[in-house]
């Protein structure tokens, strides 16, 4: 479990870790080999569950799955928003860290414990950055966070 006091802030505990795949954690269906690494550093520390969610406009690579072994959750076109948030509502928002990028993924990045915007090749749609706790200029950044703790309570601290 990743947990982190932040003043005025209060205390974070995370289990889950929800990331958006097109756009978020790949780009063009490819992820970053230093994200990546990152990620499966992240995940391995703090043993959380990592889950990826796509509406599968690229497929989600065998590396990845290999070196992060996520849940695959592919939601249908239409609603995406909706089957996004239900997804983390059935995680545990409380609980679960989100990433993403898109229109869709403003409900799941306001109502978890910490959402993260990713404004990295393919852009974020502007909503998307008032709904995140936090907003990054890349995949590797979003990873970088749980390894230089110091920068969320920084970034959060009231």
């Amino acid at each position: 479990m990743f947990e982190l006091e932040i003043p005025g802030w209060g205390k974070l505990s995370i289990k889950n870790l929800l990331l958006d795949f097109n756009g978020t954690l790949a780009l063009d269906g490819k992820v970053d080999e230093q994200a990546l690494f990152l990620c499966s550093k992240v995940v391995g520390k703090y043993h959380l569950k990592p889950y990826i969610i796509t509406a599968a406009t690229n497929p989600v690579s065998k590396e990845v799955i290999d070196l992060i072994k996520p849940e695959l959750i592919v939601i249908r076109p239409g609603n995406e928003a909706w089957q996004k948030l239900t997804v983390l509502l059935e995680l545990g928002a409380n609980e679960t860290a989100t990433a993403g990028n898109g229109a869709n993924d403003k409900l799941m990045l306001s109502c978890s414990a910490l959402g993260i915007a990713v404004f990295d090749g393919e852009g974020a749609v502007p909503g998307v950055l008032d709904s995140a706790d936090i907003v990054v200029k890349s995949t590797v950044e979003l990873f970088e966070l749980f390894v230089y703790t110091k920068r969320i309570i920084g970034t959060l601290r009231r």
